[in-house]
């Protein structure tokens, strides 16, 4: 994105910076969890509310960071789901697994690119959220978040 996009956008990249880094924990369960499971089985409603809306928050990050998104839109995956199960489910446990496969890595990526992105404004951050300042820049090279953010 151009400096331009970078300001126009800034209220939504703050609010999907948040969401984030306020789930990155949960996120993580969730792939964990959704991974390699029963493929027929299909997702609870609210598992199905949730990917779709990390794979926006995604979405959204690697566009304004210019990572390279190689993933489905979500229409398309929930409408392929449709058409297999004849209109009974939304997604299945085999959908959240493709899914995953092409979310997870882009993870450690996005976390990399907001320790870039925060370093760069440190005066505003600092002054503005000092709690997500301190905790990006805890992030590490290869984009883990240490975790005793997630020990509560």
């Amino acid at each position: 994105m151009t400096l331009f996009n970078h300001e126009f956008h800034r209220e939504r990249f703050e609010s999907e910076l948040l969401f984030f880094l306020s789930n990155v924990k949960h996120t993580a369960d969730f792939m964990s969890e959704h991974s390699r499971r029963d493929f027929h089985l299909p997702l609870e409603i609210i598992d199905v509310i949730y990917l779709e809306t990390v794979h926006k928050n995604y979405k959204f990050l690697c566009s304004f960071f210019e990572i390279t998104w190689q993933v489905e839109e979500f229409a398309e995956i929930r409408e392929r789901a449709l058409d297999r199960s004849g209109g009974i489910a939304d997604l299945f446990e085999l959908d959240a697994t493709e899914l995953i496969k092409k979310l997870d890595p882009l993870t450690r990526t996005i976390a990399i690119k907001l320790n870039e992105f925060v370093s760069g404004e440190m005066a505003y951050w600092m002054f503005t959220n000092d709690q997500l300042f301190n905790m990006v820049m805890e992030i590490e090279d290869d984009g883990s978040i240490p975790s005793h953010y997630f020990n509560f």
